[in-house]
Order: structure tokens, then sequence, then C-alpha cells
């Protein structure tokens, strides 16, 4: 774990400008943020903080992350760190959406081999490189998406695509139970 929070605290070092941050539970992670000077602005998102009185209460701030790019403008944000346990249902959108509001780098943590797997498959379509690093059977993946290429027609091509792979594996799932 110490190494994993490393990693990510290195990522959070090179940041600079705007930054999303997604599901983010670990103290120090918040406090890297704060620290850093070169950090404009970070929109915190499905983060459950503490509140003043005790441990027990909990506070999250909630935005549909369906609805993300009504929310964030088009290439606004210079960075976005996402814990993949909070976004894991709405990949179908997710990933569009997070080429189109960034302009650097995604960081995503709490991954394991398939997922890492998919996500390099579905980010690999957009043209992006990718930088992996494994550390305690989890892995940490990052997306530099500045040279990554969108359209609407491709977007909804690949929304269709996904779409029925999902539906026949659901429908072959069904079958073999």
């Amino acid at each position: 774990m110490n190494t994993k929070k490393n990693r990510i605290t290195t990522w959070l070092e090179q940041v600079e400008g705007r930054l999303i941050a997604i599901g983010i539970e670990e103290e120090s992670i918040l406090q890297m943020i704060e620290e850093n000077n070169r950090i404009t602005s970070c929109d915190l998102l499905h983060s459950t903080l503490l509140s003043g009185d005790g441990e027990d209460e909990k506070t999250e701030k909630f935005l549909p992350i369906r609805r993300l790019r009504r929310y964030f403008k088009k290439k606004k944000h210079d960075a976005m760190l996402v814990n993949y346990t909070h976004v894991s249902p709405y990949m179908k959108t997710f990933i569009r959406d997070s080429i189109d509001i960034t302009k650097k780098t995604i960081c995503f943590y709490h991954l394991d081999e398939d997922t890492l797997a998919f996500l390099k498959k579905r980010y690999h379509r957009y043209h992006t490189s990718l930088k992996e690093w494994e550390e305690q059977n989890e892995f940490i993946l990052e997306v530099d998406v500045t040279k990554a290429k969108t359209h609407m027609i491709q977007n909804w091509f690949y929304f269709l695509i996904d779409t029925v792979r999902n539906g026949i594996e659901l429908l072959s799932d069904f079958l073999v139970n």
C-alpha cells in the first residue's frame, strides 16, 4: 500500500492547473492535493470526507457521473484522479467523457488485472499513451490524453459496439447458467 501511495503522490506532485478527483477516501491523498500549490482548483466528487464532530459522521458530495460532461466543459481541466471502484458502473460513458473533459492526464487506481486490460483496450481506441504500475496485486494506470482524438460519430459507434458486446455477454451468461 505504501508504494501505491508513493506512485500517486509523485503523480500529484507533477499535476498543475485544474484537477478533478473522483472517489478519494484516503486522507493522505487529500492532504497532498491541498499541499500542492500548483493545483489552482480541485473538484472532489464522490469523496467521503469526515465532518468535524467525529469519525462516524461522514458527508458525501454527489454529482451524477453520467452527466459529467454537462457540468464540466470540454478540455477545461488539466488532470483527473479516479478511484475505479466509484466509477466502474459508469464505464460505458465515463471513458469518452473523461477524454472530453481532461487536457493532460488521467490516473486510475484500485485496478485489478482484468479491469486494467479493459481500460487499456478502451483508451487505446482514442490514440492515447498509457503507463501502468503494479503494486501489491493492484494496478495504477496513467492515461495521457494530450493527443487523443474524438468525434461524435466515433463516440456513438463505440457506444453501440459496447452495448451489443455487453448484451451478448449477458445473454451468454444467462444461457450458461
